[in-house]
């Protein structure tokens, strides 16, 4: 996954930020809180402390794939799906087609041709 952090102010420091057409704050990579505190317009976090909730954002967000995915996956396999699921959002993923394509159970080419076909469709 490479995805920047957002609003960088300088010196290691992040300001809070609002997606477009959204209601809450985030800060760094897409995070809804920091140290399990709300953000709000004025949430300032050091990179250690943005890089720190993106490690327990993606534990949960692995915790929560993990219980909607019925077929083993190697390492490589859940981090792509985890970096999949983490930018488009954990109640998009569960709604998606490539979940859809993983649980039929389709093997590797299949899902990448599968899951090409229905990005490019749809898209």
């Amino acid at each position: 996954m490479y995805t920047p952090a957002r609003t960088h102010m300088g010196f290691g420091k992040y300001a809070a930020y609002k997606d477009y057409g959204e209601f809450i704050w985030r800060i760094g990579y897409g995070s809804k809180e920091l140290h399990e505190r709300v953000i709000c317009p004025f949430t300032r976090a050091s990179s250690k402390e943005i890089l720190e909730q993106l490690k327990l954002d993606l534990e949960t967000l692995s915790y929560k794939i993990a219980r909607l995915i019925q077929w083993p996956l190697n390492d490589k396999q859940k981090a792509a799906v985890l970096s999949y699921a983490h930018g488009i959002g954990f109640p998009a993923f569960k709604e998606s087609n490539l979940l859809k394509i993983i649980n039929a159970g389709c093997k590797k080419k299949e899902v990448i041709k599968n899951y090409l076909h229905t990005s490019i469709r749809s898209g």
